[in-house]
């Protein structure tokens, strides 16, 4: 069982880059040893810096949530496969408010901020027809 460990560790410490199937990450799931080290390779690849350990045990415990919704969603009859990337240690909620949600605040707030369009054009007297020849 050591040596299967091993071996897995030694493949997924080789690069996260390569596609991990979603049989390998089925193993992830059921030992913590792999799931440490494929989220010290994630923080690795995608340069992540963690202020405290805290912060970093509440990260690894989204990561883990992710894996697992990963491999359930691959496992499945999909059309799509889902993997491993730069927000696996975000949950849907913190994507959301960073990568949409903060854009949609700041343009509702400044269209809050603008005033009513006024013209000193006379659109209540416009002509029925017009003849464009």
């Amino acid at each position: 069982m050591y040596k299967l460990i091993t071996i897995f560790t030694t493949l997924i410490t080789t690069s996260v880059n390569a596609f991990v199937s979603n049989d390998y990450l089925n193993v992830v799931l059921k030992n913590d040893r792999l799931k440490w080290n494929l989220f010290e390779n994630f923080i690795e690849k995608y340069d992540k810096k963690y202020n405290t350990f805290e912060i970093m045990s509440n990260r690894f415990e989204i990561f883990k949530n992710n894996l697992k919704m990963i491999v359930e969603h691959n496992s499945g009859n999909n059309t799509f496969e889902m993997g491993l990337s730069g927000f696996t240690d975000m949950n849907f909620d913190e994507f959301k408010e960073h990568y949409t949600g903060s854009f949609n605040k700041k343009l509702k707030l400044k269209l809050k901020q603008c005033g009513d369009y006024k013209t000193n054009k006379d659109y209540d007297n416009l002509p029925f027809n017009v003849d464009w020849s």
